[in-house]
């Protein structure tokens, strides 16, 4: 699984991780680790299980206040 943050055409990304058992992951981090700059952010998820890969975006925009 992998959550990536898009801005105007700037894509920036978590590390990928690996599901439990349960198909959940959990993600620790600061804005400052991938460096997230001011301004409005896309989210976006993607999910690859063998050959298949689903992505979905959030409605909300994540919002770096200066």
């Amino acid at each position: 699984c992998t959550i990536s943050f898009t801005k105007d055409g700037i894509t920036k990304s978590l590390p990928a991780q690996t599901t439990d058992r349960g198909g959940s992951t959990y993600w620790n981090w600061k804005l400052q680790d991938i460096g997230l700059t001011s301004g409005s952010w896309q989210v976006e998820a993607v999910v690859t299980a063998g050959n298949q890969t689903k992505s979905a975006n959030d409605a909300l925009d994540l919002v770096v206040a200066p």
